[in-house]
């Protein structure tokens, strides 16, 4: 259950944004900044979601007062490991939330990380 405990709009104090390398990621970061937010960046070269001690690694940069920003993906999707390995990434980032938690989490995907498909995805 999702409880919202400001009644106003309220800046983060501290933002990770995972996937930082990609376009949303990217794109993420830069206007997180431009607003004053302290942002750290992270690319799959600080933490390979698909790697075994990902969480371990992640887990250290997590705190309850952070919003974690979830763009990692491989992308776009041209088969099913491929869809696979978009899911076993987020089940590393559950398992790290689930070690460190954080005050949000918030989770930007785009029709590029699921297989293509001429009927509506569901």
């Amino acid at each position: 259950m999702l409880t919202l405990h400001h009644t106003e709009p309220t800046k983060p104090r501290r933002v990770v944004v995972m996937g930082a390398g990609g376009f949303v990621g990217q794109a993420s970061s830069r206007l997180l900044k431009a607003t004053g937010v302290d942002v750290t960046a992270l690319t799959r070269k600080e933490v390979d979601l698909l790697a075994a001690d990902a969480a371990g690694r992640l887990a250290p940069y997590l705190t309850p007062e952070c919003t974690l920003i979830v763009t990692s993906a491989q992308a776009p999707c041209k088969d099913i490991p491929m869809l696979i390995a978009n899911l076993r990434m987020m089940e590393t980032v559950i398992t790290a939330v689930k070690s460190c938690r954080v005050g949000h989490l918030v989770y930007i995907s785009s029709d590029a990380v699921y297989n293509d498909s001429s009927k509506p995805l569901s």
